[in-house]
Parts: structure tokens; sequence; C-alpha cells
């Protein structure tokens, strides 16, 4: 029985948490065997998110072990990022979706001053001790990328990202499109408040 399974059917509290310290590696083994089988495979990746690392004991040391390259996307702007996660949290609308529409106004309201502030402090922890880990790692191992470039210049943004890869630069279309280009002080009605709030409470320089 594989470990997800013995994962799955356990009612154990140390003995799920003793298996999920592992599962990660079951899956990684079986990603990376599949890529080293593909002849056409010249990279395999996938998505990980701060919380992820967190929650997974050890993660990190395994994964900067056994992976050659990372990408780490960071926000410039971590204000916007909480604003936009608190938002999406009390709207239940995300910032993309798989229909086109965007030219579509966001609905505009205010935003708790408190929620968006925790969320804010959770970022600047969480990318903080991530980026310590990554400076940890030979140079050439990593490459940062900001999702701001990547919304104003995606091509070439890309075309670093392919070069850090050493693969053929190709460009890829996407289902999933911005509902709107709007910015957060567009259809936040209260965000020079939160603003203020985070400068007062030192998590923004006063930009």
């Amino acid at each position: 029985m594989k470990l997800f399974e013995h994962f799955a059917k356990s009612s154990s509290f140390l003995k799920r948490t003793f298996l999920k310290e592992h599962l990660y590696k079951e899956y990684f083994t079986e990603l990376f065997s599949m890529a080293r089988s593909s002849p056409k495979c010249r990279s395999a990746g996938f998505k990980l998110m701060y919380s992820q690392e967190k929650r997974n004991r050890g993660l990190w040391g395994y994964l900067s072990q056994n992976t050659d390259k990372i990408i780490h996307l960071k926000r410039k702007n971590l204000l916007n990022r909480a604003i936009s996660k608190v938002y999406m949290e009390s709207t239940g609308i995300a910032h993309a979706n798989e229909v086109a529409s965007g030219d579509t106004s966001k609905p505009k309201g205010s935003l708790d001053i408190e929620k968006v502030l925790d969320e804010l402090k959770k970022d600047i922890s969480e990318s903080s001790s991530f980026s310590k880990k990554i400076t940890a790692l030979p140079p050439e191992r990593v490459i940062t990328i900001y999702y701001e470039d990547l919304i104003e210049n995606l091509d070439i943004t890309l075309k670093k990202l392919y070069n850090f890869l050493e693969v053929p630069f190709h460009h890829y279309s996407s289902n999933f499109k911005k509902l709107s280009n709007e910015q957060p002080e567009d259809y936040v009605l209260n965000y020079h408040v939160l603003k203020a709030a985070a400068i007062e409470n030192k998590l923004i320089a006063n930009f």
C-alpha cells in the first residue's frame, strides 16, 4: 500500500504527521521518474506555496538537495497582495479565471483593516523566512522573478526564465485571464486608509 493510502486511512494524529512528512518524497520520486523516462521532456517543475513549505517539515531540506533549479516568484508590493487575498475571501471573486473579461470592473467596497494587516504580516514573515533559505543556495540554482514583471513585461521575463532553465523559448498561451486591469486603489474604497495603517505599523515603507 502506498504512503498516500496509509495517510488517508490513518486516524492517528502522530501516524498522519509522520506519513505527511514522507508523502511528498513519494510524489516527487514519481514525478522525476516520469520526467526522466520521457524523451521529449526537457524540464519538469511544480508550484510550491510558502505556506505549503512551512506546513511540511523537512520538505525544504529535501527539495534543496533533490532539485536542480528553483524559480522564486515574489510580489514587489505585498500590501496589494494582502488586499487581493482579503478581497477574494470577502467577495468570492478571484483576480483571474478562464473567461476573457479584461474590461469587467470589480465591485467596489471597503475591507477590514485588521484582516488586511494580519495577512500582510503573514506575507512579510513567510517571504522573509523563505528568502533566507533561498540565499543559502548557490546563485546559479536560483532565479527570483517578480509577479509585476510577468504582468508588465511577459515575454522579456519569460525569456529570462527559459534561459535560466536552459530550454528553448516558446510562448505559451493560457486560458486564464485577468478579470480586470484595475489596481486595488480603484475598487477598494478604503485603500488609502489601509496603506496608512500599514505604514503606521511599519509593515511597509512610505512609497
